[in-house]
């Protein structure tokens, strides 16, 4: 039931975090990390959430003000280069020096309650805990922006049933999809329709 505020761009820490908090039985609050700062601080206002889990790059002085203002308790800074495959060697580099340029101003550094996204999976690895996946019928889940399509963005708070009618409905009518397929998603994570009919489903 707790909820925790993802802004992060498309890398597999946020994928991670997303199963990870559902397995829990938290609520994922997803903001679109291309909005004005202080659209994302309207977005906030009514999320009730506590915990943030950010890109570092991201994370400046402001961004703490906010998490200090919405009394957040805890702060996960993800890097955007710790996961890029060796193919991807020369972006690895250039997040590098962009994330060594921005070390400056990164609010990590003086925030306490901050804490990077390596230092949870050693935490982790330790943990001799056995995390049972927590299920309530008809339970939120998740916090997500829709496009907008229709005039101003909506979010709706869904359920797992809901996310999950949808591959039910994939494995009933399509028949062009086999284990093994490749799928490229180039769409945000944090709009409904991409984190499920591009990722989920498949």
């Amino acid at each position: 039931g707790d909820v925790v505020t993802i802004l992060s761009a498309n890398v597999p820490e946020a994928l991670i975090s997303f199963y990870a908090l559902n397995k829990i039985g938290a609520i994922v609050y997803m903001v679109n990390a291309t909005h004005e700062k202080n659209a994302i601080r309207e977005e906030l206002l009514d999320s009730d959430a506590k915990i943030l889990l950010i890109n570092d790059i991201f994370y400046d002085k402001e961004w703490k003000s906010f998490t200090d203002e919405f009394g957040f308790t805890n702060v996960v800074a993800a890097s955007l280069d710790e996961s890029f495959p060796i193919a991807f060697y020369g972006d690895k580099v250039k997040f590098k020096i962009i994330k060594a340029v921005k070390k400056i101003g990164n609010a990590c550094n003086i925030d306490k309650k901050c804490i990077r996204w390596n230092e949870i999976i050693k935490i982790g690895e330790k943990s001799k805990i056995n995390v049972i996946p927590y299920y309530k019928e008809k339970c939120g889940m998740m916090i997500s922006s829709t496009s907008g399509s229709t005039g101003k963005p909506k979010r709706p708070l869904l359920t797992n049933e809901n996310i999950n009618s949808m591959p039910i409905q994939m494995g009933m009518s399509c028949d062009t999809f086999a284990p093994n397929d490749s799928i490229l998603t180039s769409l945000p994570i944090w709009i409904i329709y991409t984190l499920f009919n591009s990722i989920h489903e498949p």
